[in-house]
């Protein structure tokens, strides 16, 4: 149950932050240059934080791909998307209490022409890397450190490129709490089926890079061998 509850508090405080950001840029009319800065931060707290009770998916793409890379069972996988699911619907609650209906409650919108499978198209590659960023971090090699710079840097970098595309949600929680909450579904499945294609996808290949780091054998025993 610590699992989930954390998972819980992670996307909440993942999607008032994100949709907040957004929001706070619409009622000051300022540029949103600044929100992958802000999604770069916010996940790499949330990874460093709860990242040691639930391993900090906080989304339920990232949550489908490490189920396909076979690191959670099912029972978790289903908990853990519900936990998403319901942080980030209470979020959007929370933001509209507090700043009232402004920008859909920073809902995840495509520009005129990205609404169909080119958006979709987009949101499977920017969750792509997101999910590989995340599964890599299995790799015995890799430094655990450095877990919260590298997926949140994915993340960051995602909303940089598609942000102007389709908002680089990356993330079908984040955008169905506000979605829901605001009663914006503008194009709404390009960030359900686009993140999830992306994350198998991804989950699949980096299945295949660590199934081949580990059938290399060791320098111990091509030494052995000689």
């Amino acid at each position: 149950m610590k699992k989930y509850v954390a998972e819980f508090i992670g996307t909440f405080l993942l999607t008032t932050v994100i949709a907040g950001a957004v929001m706070m840029d619409a009622l000051s009319h300022a540029s949103t240059a600044n929100v992958p800065f802000v999604v770069f931060l916010v996940l790499m707290v949330l990874v460093y934080t709860i990242g040691p009770i639930s391993g900090a998916h906080v989304n339920p793409a990232v949550t489908i791909g490490v189920y396909a890379l076979g690191k959670i069972p099912g029972r978790d996988a289903a908990g853990y998307i519900v936990a998403q699911l319901l942080g980030a619907i209470v979020a959007a609650i929370v933001l509209l209490a507090i700043l009232g209906h402004v920008a859909s409650l920073g809902a995840t919108v495509p520009v005129p022409g990205w609404g169909g499978i080119r958006g979709a198209a987009v949101e499977a590659l920017l969750t792509f890397g997101l999910v590989f960023a995340v599964s890599m971090t299995f790799h015995p090699k890799f430094p655990p450190l450095a877990s919260g710079l590298a997926v949140g840097g994915a993340l960051g970098l995602g909303a940089f490129w598609g942000g102007a595309l389709t908002g680089g949600s990356m993330n079908p929680a984040r955008t169905l709490g506000p979605a829901l909450i605001s009663g914006q579904f503008t194009s709404v499945w390009i960030y359900i089926v686009g993140p999830i294609v992306g994350a198998i996808v991804a989950a699949l290949v980096v299945r295949y890079l660590l199934l081949e780091e580990q059938a290399e054998p060791s320098p111990a025993a091509k030494r052995a061998r000689r």
